[in-house]
C-alpha cells in the first residue's frame, strides 16, 4: 500500500468539471483495477469495449483478447500475467502473476463500479493470495470499498478503499486476522452501516469562501448549472485518516494513525 504523488494527473486535468482525487490534488492510493472504455461505432475500429489493467503486479497496460481462448487476455506489452474474465458473479476478473500470486478484482459488489449507461466500468482489487502449494492455509489480503451513489446504487459515482485486512485463510474464509487498516472519509451521504468509515460533509464544508450556491458536496465538485449537468462519475470523497491496527480493528489496538 503506497500513497503516491504525481504532477502528471494534475497537469493533464484541463476541464473545470474535473475535481481532484479523494486523496487530494495529485495524490493516489489505489491498489489496482481493471477498467472498461466504450468506443462508439464512429470510432476508427467501430463500436467496441476495450479493457485496461491498472497497477496490478506493477503492470498498467491495455488488455487484448487471446484468439481461441474465450475470456483470456494478454497485455499489449509482454508482462507474463495470466488474465481471465470469469463470467460468474457479474463477470469478475482473475489475474495470476509469474510467481503464482493471485489477484481477484470485482468479485464483491463493493468492488464493482457501474452506471446505467456503461454497465460495469471498473473492477477494483478485492483479494490477493500469496503463492501456495495447497489450498488449506493461505496468506491473504482482503479489500473492501466505500461507494458513493447518488441514486441508490444504480450509479457508483466514486469509490475508495474502506478497509484492508491481511492474515490467513483456512479452507475459505479469513480465520486469523494479523492486521487491519481502516480508512475514514468525508462524503455527501454515508451509506447504511458505513458510519465507521465516513462522515457527511454538511453544507459548504471546508470551502475557502462561500460558493455561488450552497453545496453538500466537496467545494471543487461541479453541480448542476443551468442545463449543464455534472459528470456522472467523479471524485466526491475526502480522505481524512488512515489507521493501522494489530489484529482486527475491534481489538482497538491501533499501531499507527495518519491524518
Amino acid at each position: 500500500l503506497a500513497l503516491s504523488y504525481s504532477s502528471q494527473g494534475t497537469n493533464e486535468r484541463y476541464s473545470r468539471l474535473s475535481p481532484a482525487g479523494d486523496e487530494g490534488e495529485g495524490w493516489d492510493l489505489s491498489l489496482g483495477s481493471i477498467s472498461a472504455a466504450q468506443y462508439p461505432n464512429t470510432s476508427t475500429g467501430g463500436a467496441a469495449i476495450y479493457y485496461s489493467i491498472n497497477g496490478i503486479d506493477g503492470v498498467s497496460d491495455k488488455l487484448l483478447p487471446i484468439p481461441g481462448k474465450s475470456g483470456y487476455y494478454d497485455t499489449q506489452h509482454l508482462s507474463h500475467l495470466l488474465v481471465y474474465q470469469n463470467p460468474l458473479n457479474g463477470g469478475f476478473w482473475q489475474v495470476w502473476g509469474l510467481d503464482g500470486t493471485y489477484y481477484e478484482l470485482g468479485y464483491t459488489s463493493n468492488a464493482r463500479r457501474v452506471t446505467p449507461l456503461l454497465g460495469t466500468y471498473q473492477w477494483d482489487l478485492d483479494k490477493i493470495l500469496a503463492p501456495f502449494n495447497n489450498n488449506v492455509q493461505l496468506k491473504a489480503i482482503v479489500v473492501t470499498y466505500l461507494q458513493d451513489s447518488p441514486d441508490g446504487g444504480a450509479t457508483i459515482r466514486d469509490a475508495s478503499i474502506a478497509q484492508i485486512q491481511y492474515g490467513t485463510y483456512l479452507n475459505g474464509p479469513m480465520s486469523q486476522v494479523a492486521g487491519t487498516i481502516d480508512f475514514h472519509y468525508h462524503m455527501q451521504t454515508v451509506p447504511s452501516g458505513q458510519s465507521a468509515f465516513a462522515t457527511v460533509y454538511g453544507t459548504n464544508y471546508n470551502c475557502a469562501s462561500a460558493p455561488p450556491s450552497s453545496t453538500t458536496l466537496r467545494c471543487d465538485d461541479p453541480t448542476q448549472y443551468g442545463s449543464v449537468a455534472p459528470p456522472s462519475v467523479m471524485a466526491t470523497m475526502s480522505l481524512d485518516s488512515v489507521t493501522s491496527y494489530v489484529g482486527a480493528d475491534t481489538a482497538n489496538q491501533p499501531a499507527y494513525q495518519y491524518t
